[in-house]
């Protein structure tokens, strides 16, 4: 089983991510000043806000090696965290690429690896979804939009086993046992195991967002972490923009009342604590991949 080739040339893939990146770049760089004087920054609120980052890096991974299966939990939950660098080269290939092959290095065939990185992106849309139901509840709005927020927890669904099966048997021509066997699908207890794993990183990183908006944001820390939930599940679905830069920003924009200057302010400073609390938990690491056998595989 092999990633597909992307129907978009590389090239313009990574064209589209430099251009997003060189308006960020700009816009931060015109206006910073005015931006970030309006913003808190003293040493414990950037504190309370790296923590819950660093937490959330470490959930994403728990989930990662649930969907795996291994049992070598360690080195694939370290595998993932060695390829999060990747997610910040445009294109939106690295990062599925040095995931898989990271994985791979702890004794996980091909076919679970591409099969557990397509499992895990579906949690994130799915946690994302299902946390962006707080804008149901937001005035900065639409109606049609907050409506839209309201079906995100439909998307639960999507995490259960025969849905799932069922999904698979229709873009196949085999039966449902043999797709089963085929795509390697985790357990129901494993499957709701990642997603309760990636709600809770997806809600920690939303509260690091909050938490350097402050008041700011004039909006409460709910809607906040329900607008950087449904900011982050655009940016996600965004392949062509490194780690959804500028479209995240574009949505906060336009789901909180803050003006884009200073959006654009405290989503740099959430990417590069981010970034550290990565770093970190990189440091953490073990430097050796150790072998063994795993779960989800075929005989």
């Amino acid at each position: 089983m092999t990633l597909a080739s992307p129907a978009i040339p590389i090239w313009v893939r990574r064209s589209i991510g430099l251009l997003g990146s060189a308006f960020l770049v700009v816009t931060l760089v015109t206006q910073w000043d005015s931006a970030i004087s309006s913003l808190d920054l003293s040493g414990v609120r950037m504190l309370a806000a790296f923590a819950p980052l660093v937490l959330s890096v470490m959930a994403n991974g728990q989930a990662w090696a649930t969907i795996v299966g291994s049992e070598e939990r360690n080195a694939v939950r370290n595998a993932y965290y060695l390829a999060l660098p990747s997610k910040y080269i445009p294109g939106g290939f690295a990062q599925p690429m040095s995931q898989v092959v990271l994985t791979r290095s702890s004794n996980v065939s091909l076919r679970t690896s591409v099969m557990a990185f397509i499992l895990h992106s579906m949690t994130i849309v799915v946690a994302t979804g299902t946390i962006s139901f707080g804008l149901a509840f937001s005035e900065q709005l639409p109606p049609l939009a907050r409506t839209c927020a309201a079906l995100g927890p439909v998307s639960l669904l999507l995490m259960w086993r025969p849905v799932l099966a069922a999904i698979a048997v229709r873009t196949s021509r085999i039966g449902r046992s043999d797709v089963i066997k085929l795509i390697a699908l985790p357990s129901q207890r494993d499957l709701l195991r990642a997603l309760s794993w990636t709600l809770g990183g997806v809600t920690l990183s939303g509260m690091g967002f909050a938490g350097l908006s402050g008041s700011v944001a004039g909006a409460p820390w709910g809607i906040v972490v329900s607008s950087f939930s449904f900011a982050f599940l655009v940016g996600f679905v965004a392949i062509p923009f490194p780690a959804g830069i500028g479209v995240r920003e574009g949505v906060l924009a336009a789901a909180l009342p803050l003006s884009l200057p200073v959006v654009i302010a405290v989503s740099g400073l959430h990417r590069l604590l981010t970034m550290a609390a990565e770093f970190l938990v990189m440091l953490s690491t073990r430097k050796r991949m150790p072998m063994g056998s795993t779960h989800h595989e075929n005989p």
